[in-house]
């Protein structure tokens, strides 16, 4: 039987790291790589939402064309799925809470 290719085959880790929580619209740092996964951590006072534009806004205080995609809550770890891209800055990040942060892993 014919082995069924993976999208995956071949990949590798090639960045992690962690961004702090901001009250502005940031672009995550740049990392070249064919995807990225965003993790919130559980104990965020707040959420953190992820867009792919500088208008990014929080998920509640927004419009349909600008909130962002909401990571976790005050009680819960929000994680995303593999998000092709070709560099990590292609999403921005605001948070509800400055105490608030995420991380993010990057393959390609």
């Amino acid at each position: 039987m014919a082995k069924v290719p993976s999208m995956w085959e071949g990949l590798r880790v090639v960045a992690t790291g962690s961004c702090e929580g901001v009250a502005t619209a940031t672009a995550c740092p740049s990392v070249t790589c064919q995807a990225a996964a965003f993790i919130a951590d559980g104990g965020n006072t707040g959420y953190v939402c992820i867009g792919n534009a500088s208008t990014v806004t929080l998920a509640g205080n927004a419009s349909v064309t600008t909130a962002g995609m909401i990571l976790g809550t005050t009680t819960s770890i929000g994680m995303t799925p593999f998000i092709p891209c070709t560099n990590l800055n292609n999403f921005t990040y605001i948070c509800s809470s400055t105490v608030d942060w995420f991380t993010y892993i990057c393959i390609g």
